[in-house]
């Protein structure tokens, strides 16, 4: 199995192994990105019962992406909570 890498860019696009990943309704004329309804922000998953790294997981779409933390970068700066 390859190992996947997933970036969210500083802009909240998607991309997979250094590849942009496009809207599949879209007919893939629009890049994923964290603005859409069906992007679930990532969280990271534990096995501790069984010997695999922890990962993070990031659904978009009907599909569950997987990559080891290490190889997860989510360029986005963190919201503030200031204006609420």
């Amino acid at each position: 199995m390859k190992n996947l890498k997933i970036r969210i860019t500083k802009y909240g696009w998607v991309e997979i192994s250094g590849k942009p990943k496009y809207c599949p309704f879209d007919r893939g004329e629009s890049r994923c990105g964290d603005w859409c309804a069906l992007f679930q922000e990532p969280w990271e998953k534990d096995f501790v019962l069984v010997k695999t790294p922890n990962i993070i997981c990031l659904t978009l779409c009907h599909a569950q992406w997987t990559c080891a933390v290490k190889d997860f970068t989510d360029e986005r700066e963190e919201e503030s909570n200031e204006d609420y």
